[in-house]
């Protein structure tokens, strides 16, 4: 169980609430975070939600329709799938839930030990 005291919103699916759960473990385990803003949890956990859901929808009805015209168009919830796979993005890089945030993370923490971050090992080489 977390340390980090947080409320998954309800209305979320069980796999939204597993997911969070599992967030806020790896942000104990971490250490990177003592305090969580509640609020953008909520977006995580209501984007995270969103996209399960658009994406269970297009899975199910198919990802490309045909048209009233016989052309074919993609799902109708694509797009907005699409934006809600953005903003999880973001919030999933600000809490270094991604491979390239986590490694930037890693890098902040080592250089507040007074250790140079790789960027100014090069610099420094350079300038000589």
């Amino acid at each position: 169980m977390s340390k980090i005291k947080y409320k998954v919103p309800a209305g979320v699916s069980a796999k939204t609430k597993a997911y969070i759960n599992k967030v806020l473990e790896y942000l104990d385990d971490s250490d990177c975070f003592r305090e969580i803003d509640s609020a953008s949890m909520d977006e995580l956990a209501i984007y995270y939600d969103s996209f399960q859901k658009f994406s269970e929808i297009i899975l199910k009805e198919g990802a490309i329709k045909q048209g009233l015209h016989n052309d074919w168009k993609e799902h109708p919830l694509t797009k907005r799938m699409h934006e809600v796979q953005i903003q999880l993005f973001k919030i999933q890089q600000e809490y270094g839930l991604t491979l390239r945030s986590r490694s930037r993370i890693i890098t902040l923490e080592d250089g507040e030990e007074g250790d140079e971050s790789p960027l100014e090992r090069f610099l420094n080489r350079s300038e000589r």
